[in-house]
């Protein structure tokens, strides 16, 4: 899912667990996070239900059309699946 994610210190959000992050930014006072995350690693952790920490979906937020793949330095990349 294409999520947007708003938190208060670096701590908060595990970054580990999303699959690809599109964009990280934070100020003083909050962070943010655009990035795609796997449903399951929401419903397996609840760091996302602590105070301070808001997840907001985007509208086209469904992205069955990606999937991770493995690159020669054993990062994730996401390629797009054509269909």
């Amino acid at each position: 899912m294409k999520v947007y994610v708003s938190f208060n210190g670096l701590l908060h959000v595990p970054h580990e667990r999303f699959d690809q992050i599109l964009e990280w930014s934070s100020n003083g006072q909050r962070c943010h996070i655009t990035g795609i995350i796997h449903v399951s690693k929401l419903v397996e952790n609840e760091w996302w239900k602590k105070a301070g920490v808001s997840v907001i979906l985007y509208p086209d937020s469904i992205t069955d059309g990606y999937a991770p793949k493995k690159t020669e330095a054993g990062e994730l990349e996401f390629v797009e699946q054509l269909v």
